[in-house]
């Protein structure tokens, strides 16, 4: 095993990824947030760098470091949910367990499910209530019928054993943001030439031209035009 796939080295890779999920830091932040050294951070940003996952970039006077696209495609889903149910729990997060209704109301009718859903959340956005349980029955259902659809019928004799987990985590302030700036139906209009450029930012951000990143916010300026028209 290569020292750069060592277990330790891939656990101090994860703090360093962990540390960036959300929005960019400094050198000083990941220090107090990953616990490693600075020879050891030092390493893991070299490697990271040279690998793409991520990138350094100023904001005002100050040098941050965030994660490129490849770097937010690289993570660990599940260890990644793991991580964020730890998070909670550890800070006296609220659990509501079996929250849907689904369960206790085809339990009573003497009807099978086979969907359950936990229900966990930071303490201090709890009292927000921002899904109730009939939300998280909705779900339940909206997943049970895509998986009715996608299972033949001749499977439905099928004895095989086996649990499905899926598992969403969500950032309540990148939530917020992500609402305010329309980010699902700016995606749907983003034009060619703005991905592209895009792109390139992400992949080589100290070669992108001054030119490039003007012309870039001109199209951003037009995509979010033609968004704002169609909510009109």
């Amino acid at each position: 095993m290569s020292q750069s796939t060592s277990p330790r080295r891939i656990k101090s890779r994860n703090k360093v990824l962990i540390a960036l999920k959300n929005k960019p830091k400094q050198f000083k932040d990941l220090l107090e947030r990953t616990g490693l050294s600075a020879v050891g951070l030092n390493e893991i940003r070299k490697i990271l760098l040279e690998e793409k996952i991520i990138v350094r970039e100023l904001i005002g006077k100050k040098t941050v470091y965030r994660l490129t696209r490849k770097g937010e495609k690289s993570f660990d889903n599940v260890f990644l949910i793991s991580h964020d149910i730890e998070r909670i729990v550890s800070n006296d997060g609220i659990h509501h367990p079996n929250f849907s209704q689904n369960t206790p109301s085809l339990l009573s009718c003497n009807l099978p499910w086979g969907i359950d859903s936990d229900f966990i959340v930071d303490k201090n956005i709890d009292s927000l209530n921002l899904l109730s349980s009939n939300d998280v029955s909705d779900i339940e259902e909206f997943i049970f019928n895509k998986l009715s659809k996608n299972i033949p019928k001749k499977q439905l004799a099928d004895k095989k054993l086996g649990d499905i987990v899926l598992g969403f985590s969500v950032n309540y302030n990148k939530l917020l943001d992500s609402i305010k700036k329309q980010s699902l139906l700016y995606f749907k209009h983003i034009t060619k030439e703005e991905r592209k450029l895009l792109e390139k930012m992400d992949d080589d951000i100290e070669s992108f031209t001054s030119k490039e990143r003007d012309r870039l916010d001109v199209l951003r300026k037009n995509t979010y035009e033609k968004i704002k028209k169609l909510n009109l």
